[in-house]
């Protein structure tokens, strides 16, 4: 399975103009002192940006992040779940209702046919575990939670991206404001804690809802910046400044399950990292990297035999979350039993060890698919992720076509991987410069009341970031 992010990440990479120089000090992320207007400081080591956002725009940004939360807690529990403004501190006080959720499903036409809502579904369903579509179309849609917050994203990047080319690309206006809204997700992704889910520990939900928001701000910052020119700086800034780490509360939380952007977990990486070649000040080329990484990989057998474990794992999500996309299983025990299986690599990794299991679930999925013979396309797929099962369960230290095909396709499930590792290491040295940027913002609505945050921007002191009218 070879995941887009990673791919795209590397690929991204190799257009940056000036490639050595972003790796030595993130400078295409770091904000300069002289260009704002507002700012304590006049050095970077003591610059300080006031800003607030509006107190209507703040509590979308909750509302977005708690409404989702609260709908994965009424799916994992089953029940009606009206979250109660007690339950969960703001100073916005937002009460998020939760709509009525379909049955779970992974389906896609549940969305309107090629609409970016669905587009946005199909990505956040192959990097991210513990949702479905059909919560997801609830949290998207128009006048829900997900759906107002997508709409005020979309609407204040485009405000940024305007009231910068006002101002003749002086200011970096729609880096500032990225970065309030990030700041301020983060904020309130740290108030899951307060949720407790039977069934979901708090790193799952954290996992759940960052990576979820996380795929929300890509796909609108791809949609926002796709009809600019080729090599625009502002959307290589916008582009390159989002890494699914800093959407979580938990720091490199994601990495306990293969199911994330990258598709790799913890131990995978960690036994990756001595044998591939470090990213230095010198580096021009990632794509150079991955291809003496998969040598590298190919010529050390325990390391080989690690990645082929995980591009197990990975090729088993990828047939399951294939046809589950595409049909239900009427089989209510079939179908809990491959939701559960798909999220969890513990639980594939078992299935994996485990023939007796193995040839028991491949008998289910055959016999399933005898069900649906007239559907051909159904049944298909059904024999294909049938097959992969009995593969898989097979003691064996090379791939043989596990990955879909012959040689070619084996390297390429190889390539997968090293390219997650390198996109993961890009993202850590960008997250650096991102962290050291989002600490120089202080939001003065924490200290300064509605008034007095008027009263500042009227005299010029602060940023505000605004779309609906108001304090």
């Amino acid at each position: 399975m070879r995941l887009e992010y990673a791919k795209e990440r590397i690929d991204f990479f190799e257009t940056l103009p000036g490639r050595v120089d972003v790796l030595h000090d993130g400078a295409l992320w770091t904000l300069s002192p002289e260009r704002l207007r507002f700012k304590h400081g006049l050095a970077l080591a003591e610059l300080k940006v006031p800003y607030h956002l509006g107190a209507e725009d703040e509590s979308i940004v909750r509302a977005g992040v708690v409404g989702l939360a609260a709908l994965i807690k009424k799916r994992c529990e089953s029940l009606k779940f009206p979250l109660q403004e007690d339950e969960h501190s703001s100073k916005s006080n937002v009460f998020v209702a939760t709509p009525q959720l379909r049955d779970k499903t992974c389906r896609l036409d549940i969305f309107a046919q090629g609409s970016f809502e669905s587009v946005l579904a199909e990505r956040i369903l192959k990097t991210t575990p513990y949702v479905d579509s059909a919560l997801l179309q609830a949290w998207l849609s128009p006048g829900e939670s997900g759906g107002k917050f997508l709409g005020w994203l979309r609407a204040m990047l485009k405000k940024a991206r305007s009231d910068e080319i006002y101002n003749g690309l002086q200011e970096q206006t729609s880096y500032l404001t990225l970065l309030a809204i990030i700041r301020t997700h983060i904020k309130y992704q740290r108030s899951l804690k307060e949720f407790r889910i039977k069934g979901l520990g708090y790193e799952k939900l954290d996992m759940a809802v960052g990576l979820s928001l996380f795929n929300v701000f890509s796909a609108v910052i791809e949609e926002l910046t796709e009809p600019w020119s080729p090599g625009d700086n502002v959307a290589n800034v916008l582009k390159s400044a989002l890494s699914p780490d800093y959407f979580l509360a938990v720091q490199m939380g994601f990495l306990n399950t293969s199911h994330n952007p990258y598709g790799l977990c913890r131990e995978t990486i960690d036994a990756l990292r001595p044998a591939m070649v470090p990213l230095s000040h010198n580096t021009e080329s990632l794509r150079l990297l991955v291809d003496e990484g998969v040598r590298r990989v190919r010529s050390d057998k325990g390391l080989l035999r690690m990645v082929i474990e995980q591009v197990k794992i990975r090729s088993f999500r990828e047939k399951v979350l294939g046809y589950m996309m595409g049909f239900d299983i009427p089989d209510q025990v079939l179908r809990k039993e491959l939701f559960d299986l798909y999220s969890e690599d513990r639980l594939i990794s078992n299935l994996i060890k485990d023939g007796r299991y193995a040839l028991g679930l491949a008998a289910r999925l055959e016999a399933l698919a005898k069900v649906v013979a007239k559907d051909r396309a159904r049944a298909g797929k059904l024999s294909e992720l049938r097959t992969l099962v009995i593969e898989l369960s097979k003691k064996r230290s090379v791939l043989r076509g596990i990955a879909g095909g012959g040689k070619e396709k084996d390297r390429e499930a190889i390539v997968a991987v090293v390219e997650g590792y390198y996109a993961l290491v890009f993202d850590g040295l960008v997250s650096e410069t991102l962290r050291l940027m989002m600490n120089c913002l202080t939001d003065r609505r924490v200290e300064l009341s509605g008034k007095m945050l008027r009263d500042e921007y009227a005299k010029g002191r602060l940023y505000r970031f605004q779309r609906i009218r108001g304090p």
